[in-house]
């Protein structure tokens, strides 16, 4: 059973509305076999956890309007932008490994820090 789940897993996705991503250790860049997180907003203390004048859908930031997803019964501010960059980074990465060419120049400019996800347990 955990075999035919493994390989129904998709190599890589991005649900940009949520920021939510999911990967293989290739396409991640990770040290687990396979990963689903989420890109949360930070402050000052860690993860941004959502207003209480949320909605419980989205939180409005500095004028800006952000998803707010549930994680761990903790509404989160999750920030799609980086899961986008994450996502295209990851695909441009799998692409030229698969190819046999080096990895994007771009790659080296995503630190840990700007790779870290919230996981979500299974």
């Amino acid at each position: 059973m955990a075999d035919n789940v493994a390989a129904e897993r998709p190599e890589l996705l991005c649900v940009l509305r949520y920021g939510v991503l999911a990967g293989d250790k290739a396409s991640l860049a990770s040290e687990e076999d396979y990963v689903v997180g989420v890109s949360v907003l930070r402050d000052g203390n860690g993860w941004r956890k959502a207003s209480e004048h949320s909605d419980g859908r989205h939180d409005t930031i500095d004028g800006r309007l952000y998803p707010v997803i549930k994680v761990g019964g903790v509404l989160y501010v999750s920030d799609p932008a980086r899961a986008l960059l994450l996502f295209v980074e990851a695909l441009a990465r799998r692409l030229a490994l698969h190819q046999d060419q080096a990895v994007p120049a771009f790659s080296a400019y995503l630190d840990d820090h700007a790779r870290e996800l919230l996981l979500v347990g299974e």
